[in-house]
This record gives structure tokens, sequence and C-alpha cells, in this order.
């Protein structure tokens, strides 16, 4: 499985977990050095986004509220799935992403049920 190989990986999870700190929220990577029950599914699920089934599934086991999307870590691929939700925006399907705040290297979406 490509997303547990190595000591990136490992620093990815340590930065979002000290980052969790700036506003407090429950986040999906966990808040220790153990990682929460179904992390890899999740972790591949969350790789899928900002697929709407992908959005639902997160929702639907975690109660998921926002997405904040670090545009430098997204590979071509990725990067093509969140411009094209940038671009539609909310099309009216539920649940939908909605853009909250955003500058050159983030984007935080809010989740609209």
């Amino acid at each position: 499985m490509r997303f547990f190989e190595g000591v990136e990986f490992a620093m990815r999870q340590g930065r979002a977990m000290v980052n969790s700190t700036f506003h407090w929220h429950p986040i999906l990577n966990g808040y220790s050095s153990y990682f929460p029950a179904r992390f890899a599914s999740r972790l591949e699920i969350a790789d899928e986004l900002p697929g709407r089934d992908a959005l639902a599934a997160l929702i639907e086991e975690t109660d998921l509220r926002f997405v904040l999307v670090h545009l430098d870590r997204l590979d071509s691929g990725q990067r093509v799935r969140w411009d094209r939700e940038m671009a539609l925006g909310n099309s009216g399907d539920r649940p939908a992403l909605r853009l909250l705040a955003s500058d050159d290297a983030n984007l935080l979406f809010g989740i609209d049920r």
C-alpha cells in the first residue's frame, strides 16, 4: 500500500497532528502516536476526494465537517480533480464541498449535507 511507506509518510502525519493544534478540531489522522481504527481505509477513501462517493463515505464513517487541501502536496491527477471541483463549485448534489477559504497553497472546504 503506497500510503504507509517510509519516513515521509510518518512526517506528514506528524505535521498534520501538530497543525491541528491551531484549530483543535478532530482530524482523520488521529491525535497521538497511534492511528485510529480504519485509518488505512479512510486514507484510501480520502485519496479519491473530491469525488462525491468518497465524500459521502467519509461523512458516513467519521462525521467529516471540513476538508483542508494542501495544493503543493497533490500529484497531477489529484490536482486536476481539485481544479475541476473549484471550477464547477457546488453543483447542488449532496453531499457537496463549499469553499470557505483559500490562498496560494491551501483550500479549506466545509461540507454541505
